[in-house]
């Protein structure tokens, strides 16, 4: 989807410019919750599972081999 915008240039004169659609829009990515906490327990398939991934401890500064599961762009589990 294209629209047009006008734009100046430093000072000069307004012009019209075609703007194109950068990708989908905030609403339509929006995080649902539900979503996430379905996959969090199990109930629901993730998007992405990275088996074997090395994760750091911030607590204890280790580093763990785990799975880590991902829906929506944001980490939903870390396996044990």
């Amino acid at each position: 989807m294209t629209r047009l915008m006008r734009v100046a240039k430093m000072g000069k004169a307004t012009r019209l410019a075609r703007v194109v659609n950068p990708g989908p829009s905030a609403r339509s990515t929006k995080l649902r919750l539900g979503e996430l906490i379905k996959v969090a327990r199990g109930d629901a398939p993730a998007d992405l599972v990275i088996v074997n991934a090395q994760v750091v401890n911030t607590f204890t500064g280790e580093i763990e081999h785990t799975g880590v599961a991902i829906h929506q762009d944001k980490i939903a589990g870390v396996s044990d």
